[in-house]
C-alpha cells in the first residue's frame, strides 16, 4: 500500500461479505479506521436509507436519491459508493458489463 494522505480513507479492509457494515455502524473490528469525508457523506446517507425503512418500510426521504423497489425485467439499481456521482440509479448490467461475461461464460461443467 502506498502512503496515506491528507482526506483519505483509512478502510484497508478491501471488499468482502457485509463490507458496508463499516459505515453503518462503529464495531470494535472497524476501531481506528475513519471515513475520509465523501465516505462519512455516503454513511450518513446509508443509515438514512436503513433508518427509514426499518421505521417506515421505505428508504426513500427528503434530499436523499430515490431508491425504487426491484421489478422484474428492470436491471436499474441505486449504486451507493462515495463521491459526488457515487449516489443514484445505474445499470447493473451495463455497469457489469454483463452482456460481454455472458458471452464468455462457459459452458455448464467447464472447460470441455
Amino acid at each position: 500500500m502506498g502512503e496515506q494522505h491528507a482526506g483519505e480513507a483509512q478502510l484497508p479492509t478491501g471488499a468482502f461479505h457485509a463490507s458496508e457494515l463499516q459505515h453503518l455502524f462503529e464495531a470494535s473490528y472497524f476501531s481506528g479506521r475513519t471515513l475520509a469525508p465523501d465516505q462519512a457523506r455516503l454513511s450518513d446517507t446509508m443509515i438514512g436509507y436503513w433508518s427509514r425503512f426499518a421505521r417506515h418500510g421505505d428508504p426513500n426521504g427528503p434530499g436523499a436519491p430515490a431508491w425504487r423497489p426491484a421489478e422484474p425485467g428492470r436491471d436499474t439499481v441505486l449504486r451507493l459508493v462515495p463521491g459526488p456521482r457515487g449516489i443514484g440509479p445505474v445499470d447493473l448490467c451495463r455497469a457489469h458489463r454483463c452482456g460481454f461475461w455472458g458471452a464468455h461464460r462457459q459452458p455448464e461443467g467447464g472447460a470441455g
